[in-house]
């Protein structure tokens, strides 16, 4: 008995990303789909980290498979290519960074940094490459939370090297000055340090760029 594709695609029609809520095949996710004497193969391509999900997700995917009448041995290859989200018109993009998720809140203490370490981390096990910046220049906190001391080196004089731990290239301007001396920090020079912060560091084939902002509405928003 002949295995017709459309049964295959029907059949993993049926199993929805959990994440995403959709199919495989309506996003196009699913490739390579071959069938030969009954056997089937067929590769995924997921646009976000999922290593902690890959191996339920190939499960589903070759039980749904299996359930087509005529249907011999499954070959499914799970894999993961982060995409870049759109921007909007006239974005200056960063090179070496997919995409960027700013940790805002206008209030003060309420765990900006500490949101933004865990979402770095957690991007970083499921298999992201995560860079962090310290937005915070008036109170950098992410030097300690993440276990860094020291000033980040360069090697040409101009651009800067982050600085890492856990996985994660961090940068913060907790690295260049005393904290005190950037809480007194206002306006442009605030501003520039932002720029440089962001601009000057050596991020390296970033799939997300995490931004602990500070509390507020003020220079250092607008300016990213």
């Amino acid at each position: 008995m002949a295995v017709e594709q459309q049964a295959i695609l029907t059949a993993l029609q049926a199993v929805l990303d959990p994440n995403t809520g959709k199919d495989f095949v309506t996003t196009k996710a699913l490739k390579n789909l071959q069938i030969n004497d009954g056997d089937v193969a067929f590769d995924v391509e997921l646009g976000y980290p999922a290593k902690s999900q890959i191996a339920g997700l190939r499960k589903s995917l070759i039980a749904a498979v299996k359930g087509v009448a005529g249907v011999g041995n499954v070959s499914v290859n799970v894999t993961v290519k982060i995409a870049s989200h759109s921007v909007q018109r006239g974005v200056q993009l960063l090179p070496q960074v997919k995409n960027i998720i700013a940790v805002a809140s206008g209030k003060g203490g309420v765990g900006k940094s500490t949101t933004a370490v865990n979402l770095a981390l957690a991007l970083a096990a499921e298999g992201a490459s995560v860079g962090l910046l310290d937005a915070d220049i008036y109170g950098p906190s992410v030097p300690m939370m993440m276990g860094i001391e020291g000033r980040p080196e360069s090697t040409d004089g101009k651009n800067m090297e982050p600085m890492e731990n856990y996985g994660l290239q961090v940068m913060s301007i907790g690295f260049l000055v005393a904290q005190d001396e950037a809480m007194i920090w206002r306006g442009p020079m605030a501003t520039q340090a932002l720029e440089q912060l962001l601009r000057q560091t050596n991020w390296k084939d970033l799939d997300y760029l995490i931004v602990d902002m500070p509390p507020g509405t003020g220079d250092i928003q607008l300016t990213l």
